[in-house]
């Protein structure tokens, strides 16, 4: 894989998906031909970061808590 000197290395996996999606599939130097990854690809690495992502929040998305009448005490 060719790395740009301006990027720096990737420290965990959503990271490193996101560095090699925003970089090019492949390129040459002097015919100056570039291959973007393909955007099926894309999207997918893109909802795999999110899911990543939203599976860390502490709340989960849910929340209980018990209702309790005052004077019932």
């Amino acid at each position: 894989m060719l790395q740009d000197a301006g990027m720096a290395d990737p420290t965990n996996i959503p990271e490193a998906i996101a560095q090699v999606a925003l970089s090019p599939k492949s390129s040459e130097e002097n015919g100056r031909i570039v291959t973007e990854h393909r955007l099926d690809q894309l999207i997918k690495a893109d909802n795999h970061v999110a899911a990543k992502t939203a599976g860390r929040k502490n709340h989960m998305g849910l929340r209980f808590s018990k209702i309790v009448p005052p004077g019932a005490g």
